[in-house]
């Protein structure tokens, strides 16, 4: 089930926030060095990612979906 309802899982002490999502059937995986991003040219980068959800620049998006699912689609 897809919405854009986020909420707080229960991990014990930790209760990170969640959304549901879909992924798309023909991805890969691509390791976050691999890419270009304006997230990872900032100073301490994974603590952001820690925090929860981060806003991504649509440089960022399209440079992930280029990798994710080919130049070719």
């Amino acid at each position: 089930m897809l919405d854009d309802e986020i909420w707080q899982a229960e991990d014990g002490d930790f209760r990170p926030f969640r959304r549901r999502i879909r992924y798309l059937p023909t991805t890969a995986s691509v390791p976050v060095a691999d890419l270009d991003l304006d997230l990872t040219s900032e100073p301490n980068w994974g603590h952001r990612l820690r925090l929860g959800l981060v806003p991504l620049s649509e440089r960022d998006l399209a440079t992930a979906l280029s990798a994710l699912v080919g130049e070719s689609q």
